[in-house]
């Protein structure tokens, strides 16, 4: 493993097998919308070197156990992923910013496979780890893999912002959410630390290491490496159909945007940034009638609310936008991006994150340089 990794850990990933927990998995193909399935039975070779892999594997899709043998019977299947197994390198990162003692009592969310749960195992003891996953089924074969594998944390199957009144001195956290829970911070010690996932439907990544001061205040900063993660079950998705019917009903005029070259999903410098000072936004494309000649293709940007803005190129190049609902979405976007200009363009790990009663308020080097607060103060 990387160099970065303690000695408890380095062990941990030698010793425990990470095939025992990926005995099936999903490869994406090569247009992404399908999937095709990876076992030893289609290829033990193959299987072997993927699953030993620096890579993430899709191990559900659609929360449905019988996409697996839909996908074995026509060779491939689409779906939306729903479990899988990180990538190793980020697990080690993720693990070595837990920084454990050698008595911490340690919460997982998103047993998925339990090969995180059986790393803690073999850095700690089964007695120290708690495990949970929202899905019976996974809980079910988690518990068996991890048995058979010489495991035996404690593994429950409950929703993961729900915690209940037991305390650990660390919790991690393997899947996305658009806000920490409170009830997080009330499972954890005072001084006891969280490492979780920001989630951002730009895929930039966001994982926060908070420490918690007590059940209704944590603070940390933003760790220095990409973490993309699937977001929560429970996350708030907008109504695509309804807000695309009100925003054919909306007359407003559209107008020109100060971001013309702007691509949603490449790879712009502020996109850590805006996306974190924006919060959990949709991304979609839309075909558009109007201006087929340019492309024909909307940017659209779709908030939980029902707010909504788009952009696309007229006949003539020129790039509108219009924009309607509670928030002003493309106007938040522009004005987001001079910020970070106006901020001297910061890295993510000069960026923190603090969590307390209510509110969670972004800031930049210190705590008391906020640069953003959310849920937004227009909702």
């Amino acid at each position: 493993m990387a160099r970065f990794v303690p000695k408890r850990w380095t062990s941990a990933f030698r010793s425990v097998p990470r095939h025992v927990f990926l005995p099936t998995f999903f490869r994406p193909t090569g247009d992404g919308f399908r999937y095709t399935p990876v076992s030893a039975e289609t290829d033990q070779e193959e299987w072997l070197r993927l699953a030993y892999a620096d890579d993430a594997w899709t191990t559900q899709l659609d929360a449905d156990p019988d996409k697996w043998q839909e996908a074995c019977a026509s060779g491939t299947v689409s779906g939306t992923p729903t479990s899988s197994s990180t990538a190793p390198g980020l697990m080690a990162r993720m693990l070595e910013a837990l920084a454990v003692g050698s008595g911490s009592r340690v919460l997982e969310l998103g047993t998925g496979t339990g090969y995180n749960a059986a790393l803690l195992c073999a850095g700690l003891t089964d007695e120290q780890i708690t495990s949970v996953e929202i899905d019976n089924h996974l809980v079910r074969d988690a518990r068996r893999t991890l048995a058979e594998a010489g495991f035996h944390p404690t593994v429950r199957a409950t929703d993961g912002d729900v915690t209940g009144e037991d305390k650990y001195e660390r919790l991690i956290v393997t899947y996305g959410v658009s806000m920490i829970p409170e009830s997080w911070l009330s499972a954890v010690t005072p001084g006891g630390v969280i490492v979780a996932p920001l989630h951002r439907e730009q895929m930039i990544g966001a994982v926060v290491r908070l420490t918690v001061e007590n059940d209704r205040h944590a603070m940390g900063r933003f760790l220095p490496f990409y973490g993309g993660f699937m977001p929560t079950r429970q996350r708030a998705a907008p109504a695509i159909r309804q807000v695309l019917q009100a925003a054919e009903e909306d007359h407003s005029s559209p107008r020109s945007t100060v971001l013309p070259e702007l691509s949603l999903i490449g790879r712009e410098p502020w996109r850590f940034f805006v996306s974190l000072v924006l919060g959990d936004l949709t991304f979609t494309d839309v075909m558009s009638h109007d201006f087929p000649d340019s492309g024909g293709l909307q940017h659209w940007l779709i908030a939980a609310d029902g707010s909504w803005a788009y952009q696309e190129l007229t006949r003539n190049g020129e790039p509108i936008v219009r924009e309607g609902g509670k928030r002003r979405l493309w106007t938040e976007l522009e004005t987001a991006v001079v910020q970070w200009a106006d901020l001297d363009k910061p890295e993510r790990e000069r960026l923190g994150l603090t969590v307390q009663q209510g509110r969670q308020e972004i800031w930049l080097d210190t705590p008391d340089h906020v640069v953003s607060s959310f849920p937004p103060a227009t909702q």
